[in-house]
């Protein structure tokens, strides 16, 4: 009975459909890379982040919780990935550019 209970629980918790990213926002949705920095935001509000750095990666997959205020926030209830947005999407030659934790990403298409 234990092990079901437990099932549900987090059932509830972790299978929460996410929000949809709201119009005014959806110049985030994409897929965005930089040079270690691997960023892919949907329609639906479902994130995929990885970063790479010197003998260690790095790979979030969760529901977006926020956009604005200088960060993207990715993940469930208290569990969650914070992603510094030291610049907001951007038009740069044509083509989107933001810059998180320091990093340029570019939009390489568009979901």
């Amino acid at each position: 009975m234990k092990k079901i209970l437990c099932l549900v629980i987090i059932s509830v918790i972790f299978g929460c459909a996410p929000d949809p990213i709201p119009q005014d926002q959806k110049v985030y949705v994409g897929i965005w890379q930089g040079s270690n920095i691997f960023l892919e935001i949907d329609a639906d509000g479902n994130a995929s982040y990885a970063k790479v750095m010197e003998g260690a990666s790095e790979t979030v997959d969760s529901p977006v919780k926020k956009i604005g205020d200088g960060k993207i926030v990715i993940g469930y209830l208290f569990i969650t990935k914070t992603l510094e947005l030291t610049k907001p999407p951007f038009e740069e030659d044509g083509k989107w550019k933001m810059v998180i934790d320091g990093v340029t990403l570019t939009k390489q298409t568009t979901l």
